[in-house]
């Protein structure tokens, strides 16, 4: 698996508070399966000293899980908040992945502005891809089947949480993946106890509930995909998966 939205160096946002907390999590998403991370810092704002700070903590990060012998490849990004400036995310020099991609905070969370649509067709002219974080925290956009489908086919592309299969968002975060409407899934893990870095649990849900395929496509083939900065068939599927294909994916395990 490959993990798509986490926090985990230490002392720069509300993730880890030091090298201690940052190596546990790193320990706890290798033995539950992760193989690469994507370390998604917030960023509030363009402010040059941060990024500084931010490259040179990943830096320190990557030589210290190699020290540990821990085997998990990192990726630096960053959870960028909704706001000005967005257009200049590329010059900035953290942020984006594949050369293109970011993942977006719709600010502040569970609201979702009546502008979101102009500001993505804005990024899409400056060759940016914005992927929106954690969509199941905004109940105006995930009830509104609708409108995703608009943003998708806008070129956005739509992150969930993996708790969200586990809790009671559950109902709504498989129906959005039935739907192709979650590309990709990551732990926004924080800390290891209250917010760990794990994903193996909500993977076994989507594969028994979806089939292996719509599993390994979020948790593993988009996210590699991405990555790499290559593109992505984002089509959503219009209608929901009927109800005895469902039972067919179960019986066979696929």
């Amino acid at each position: 698996m490959i993990d798509m939205h986490c926090h985990l160096l230490p002392g720069v946002d509300d993730g880890p508070r030091d090298w201690d907390e940052s190596l546990a999590l790193v320990r706890q998403g290798a033995e539950d399966g992760i193989r690469a991370a994507l370390v998604t810092p917030h960023l509030g704002e363009l402010d040059p000293e941060r990024a500084e700070v931010v490259k040179r903590k990943f830096s320190e990060l990557v030589g210290r899980v190699r020290e540990e012998g821990i085997n998990m490849r990192l990726i630096l990004g960053a959870e960028v908040a909704f706001g000005l400036g967005l257009e200049r995310l590329n010059e900035f020099g953290v942020g984006t992945f594949g050369g293109r991609y970011f993942l977006l905070e719709l600010l502040p969370l569970g609201f979702v502005s009546p502008s979101l649509e102009e500001v993505l067709f804005n990024l899409q002219l400056k060759g940016l891809r914005p992927v929106l974080a954690h969509i199941e925290r905004y109940p105006g956009l995930v009830d509104d089947t609708e409108r995703l489908e608009k943003l998708v086919r806008m070129r956005a592309l739509l992150q969930v949480n993996a708790e969200a299969f586990l809790r009671k968002q559950a109902k709504t975060a498989l129906k959005l993946a039935r739907m192709r409407l979650v590309h990709i899934v990551g732990s926004d893990a924080h800390d290891p106890r209250s917010r760990p870095m794990r994903m193996a649990e909500a993977y076994r849900v989507v594969k028994w509930e979806l089939g292996a395929r719509t599993a390994e496509r979020i948790f593993e083939e988009v996210p590699e995909a991405l990555l790499s900065g290559k593109d992505v068939d984002l089509e959503p599927v219009a209608k929901e998966e009927k109800i005895f294909r469902r039972i067919v994916h179960r019986l066979r395990g696929t």
